[in-house]
């Protein structure tokens, strides 16, 4: 079944770490709006393949996706677990991390930021 937004955004705001798999890292694959609603949240610490190329790099950081400062990157699964283990110890610097992504969506991902 699908979620109501209402349902949706419920869950979004009690999560506090989401992993996507998907999005830059292949050859061109798609930066969907979930991204942008997770960092809109204002809760939700997003991780990230690691972009592999420079070229996938950019493509992030022009969609408003920094490594370590509006989202956490990993290349294997033993970095992405250090990454939960680590943020689950220092919620402040996750909070950081959330908090720019917030901004960073409200710079990129509006209706009003897209002119």
């Amino acid at each position: 079944r699908f979620l109501k937004e209402e349902e949706y955004k419920d869950i979004l705001r009690q999560c506090k770490m989401t992993i996507s798999t998907i999005g830059m890292p292949g050859e061109w694959d798609l930066i969907g709006t979930r991204y942008y609603e997770i960092q809109s949240s204002g809760t939700t610490l997003l991780l990230l393949e690691r972009a592999e190329t420079d070229m996938q790099r950019i493509a992030y950081e022009n969609f408003g996706f920094v490594e370590n400062e509006t989202m956490v990157a990993f290349s294997t699964i033993t970095e992405l677990v250090a990454h939960i283990r680590y943020y689950k110890k220092h919620p402040e610097q996750a909070e950081r991390i959330i908090q720019a992504a917030q901004q960073a969506a409200y710079q990129k991902a509006t209706w009003d930021s897209r002119g």
